[in-house]
């Protein structure tokens, strides 16, 4: 567990540093190509939850004009 740990702080640490996600899962947390296109899939899939969520809440538009 203590090796777990370890590597996801080192991935903060990277991230805060700039390195792109993908880089940090291959070289760090050594997620497998597959592992990766599936997280990448996941992530847009939780974007796309998030801004649909956002768009069918009940509130007024602003007025362009």
């Amino acid at each position: 567990m203590r090796q777990e740990s370890q590597k996801y702080a080192a991935a903060a640490q990277a991230k805060a540093a700039g390195e792109s996600w993908a880089s940090i899962a291959r070289n760090i947390l050594g997620y497998s190509p597959d592992q990766i296109r599936q997280d990448e899939l996941d992530r847009a899939q939780e974007q796309l939850n998030a801004f649909t969520a956002l768009m069918s809440t009940d509130r007024p538009v602003a007025d362009a004009s």
